[in-house]
């Protein structure tokens, strides 16, 4: 239907955790955090009650605590979130070796300084090191919430800037 959940980025996480810890998602600069997207939570309180938790109901209190306050106040059995238009997406992970690193490292200070002015556009930066192997690779997962995306935004990635190694963006 073309439509997409503020969901998460780590699939280790899973829904629960996510939507409770707060919720840092490729969506997040366009819509906030997972949490900001839940418009109901069913509970089962200590004593046994389930209850529906909004935000204008008698448990907002706890409608407000949920909100990336963990689990500690409830036991939650199920979520209702905002569902956003979402038809096509460019999504995709870019590598490089150790020889960028200079060029890796502003460009995700860049992106960091800049790319909100993109709010379709996020990245996830990574750095993994191989010590017995004596190397770095620096990869950056690239997202960006569009059937068409702005070649601006993330530019310092890409040749002449920087050459990947691999790149499935």
């Amino acid at each position: 239907y073309g439509l997409a959940a503020v969901g998460g980025r780590v699939g280790e996480v899973g829904v629960p955790g996510f939507l409770l810890g707060g919720g840092i998602s490729f969506y997040a600069s366009q819509y906030g955090f997972g949490s900001d997207n839940v418009v109901q939570y069913e509970c089962v309180l200590a004593d046994g009650l389930i209850v529906e938790v909004t935000a204008t109901n008698s448990y907002s209190d706890l409608f407000w605590a949920l909100k990336g306050g963990g689990n500690s106040f409830c036991l939650v059995t199920r979520f209702d979130v905002t569902v956003h238009s979402s038809p096509s997406v460019w999504v995709g992970i870019t590598e490089y070796d150790s020889s960028q690193k200079d060029a890796y490292i502003n460009a995700v200070y860049t992106f960091g300084a800049y790319g909100s002015q993109d709010s379709k556009a996020a990245i996830i930066p990574t750095t993994v090191t191989f010590p017995s192997l004596n190397e770095t690779i620096y990869s950056a997962a690239l997202f960006y919430d569009g059937a068409v995306y702005n070649t601006t935004v993330f530019e310092n990635f890409t040749v002449p800037v920087m050459t990947p190694i691999a790149d499935t963006f």
